[in-house]
């Protein structure tokens, strides 16, 4: 069965984002395990500009490493969109713009992490290789982690999670403002 030209280029614009997508969890995994190897971020040495530049870049690698698997189906379910919307359109810069929301997200959380991280070993109670020197700081985590689960937030966030069509839908804004946000 052949395909019309929309589904040729909606299956050709799938394959492209697809292997972006992988090409960025390669590369960020790579980083990340070259970094493990003792060239980085995770060294031992006091807490100066670069050591905060470095570990904040550890921490947003980190997480486009882990996170764009899972939103890889709303990526993909975005750039079919579009080409719906403009089949004739060269669509890269609005992928890219979209995906551009997800790494600023990230990357606001990777600034909270590395201050979090800072003031844990300020503390004393982490050491600069990320190891928990408290047993008190080890409940804690445990303990909040445990209350997340029956917050209400949680369901919130999971229920825009697990159906990226929906959200698309009730949320939807043309051009680059609405990509991004």
């Amino acid at each position: 069965m052949s395909q019309t030209p929309i589904e040729a280029l909606l299956a050709k614009d799938r394959r492209i984002v697809a292997a972006a997508l992988a090409a960025m969890v390669v590369l960020a995994w790579l980083y990340l395990f070259r970094l493990a190897g003792g060239t980085g971020a995770m060294e031992l040495a006091p807490w100066g500009l670069a050591e905060w530049v470095l570990t904040s870049l550890m921490w947003a690698v980190m997480m486009i490493g882990m996170m764009i698997p899972s939103a890889a189906p709303m990526i993909l379910l975005f750039a079919g969109l579009r080409r719906r919307k403009r089949p004739q359109a060269a669509l890269g810069g609005e992928i890219a713009v979209f995906m551009s929301g997800y790494i600023l997200v990230w990357t606001g959380f990777s600034l909270a992490a590395t201050a979090l991280q800072w003031s844990l070993e300020q503390a004393a109670l982490l050491s600069p290789m990320m190891v928990s020197l408290s047993p008190q700081l080890n409940g804690a985590i445990l303990i909040a982690a445990g209350i997340y689960q029956w917050l209400p937030i949680k369901d919130v966030c999971l229920r825009q999670c697990r159906d990226p069509a929906h959200f698309l839908s009730e949320h939807w804004r043309p051009g680059a403002a609405g990509a991004l946000g």
